[in-house]
C-alpha cells in the first residue's frame, strides 16, 4: 500500500483522495444495505482497500509536515485518537446492524464517512495546504 499510495498522492493529493475514499466508502455502505451479495462483497473490498491508501497517504504528508522533534509525540496521540473512534465506530456499527439487521444497519453507518467529509470542506474552501519542510520558501 506505501508504494500505492506514494502514487495516488503525486497524481491527485492528499486535498482530493480524502473526500473521494470518504465518498466511496459512504456509496458502498449505502449500496451494502440493498441485500445484494454481490454489492456487499464489492463494498467490502472497498472498505478494506481504500481507507488503508489514504491513511498512508496521509501519514506520509504528516511525516513530510511535522517537525522531527515534535513528530513522535504528534503520531502517538493521532494513533491514540484513532484507535479509540475505531473502536467506537466498531461498537456502533455492530449496534446499529443488531437493531436494524446487516444491510440496513450498514445503510445508516454510512453517515460517519459522509460526517468525515463535511469536517474536510474547511481544508477544500480554505485551500488549506500541509507542505513538507522542504517545500517551504527560505525565510529572509
Amino acid at each position: 500500500m506505501p508504494l500505492l499510495s506514494d502514487r495516488v498522492h503525486r497524481r491527485f493529493g492528499y486535498r482530493v483522495v480524502v473526500p473521494v475514499s470518504l465518498l466511496t466508502l459512504a456509496a458502498a455502505l449505502g449500496l451494502s444495505g440493498l441485500g445484494l451479495v454481490q454489492v456487499t462483497i464489492a463494498a467490502f473490498l472497498v472498505l478494506v482497500g481504500i481507507p488503508e491508501i489514504t491513511a498512508v497517504l496521509v501519514d506520509n504528508v504528516l511525516n513530510e509536515a511535522v517537525p522531527s522533534r515534535h513528530r513522535a509525540s504528534l503520531l502517538s496521540m493521532i494513533a491514540f485518537v484513532e484507535s479509540v473512534l475505531i473502536g467506537t465506530g466498531y461498537l456502533v456499527l455492530g449496534a446499529l446492524m443488531d437493531g436494524m439487521g446487516s444491510g440496513v444497519g450498514m445503510a445508516v453507518y454510512a453517515a460517519v464517512p459522509l460526517l468525515g467529509c463535511l469536517l474536510w470542506l474547511p481544508v477544500l474552501f480554505r485551500g488549506a495546504r500541509v507542505t513538507a519542510e522542504a517545500e517551504k520558501p527560505a525565510d529572509r
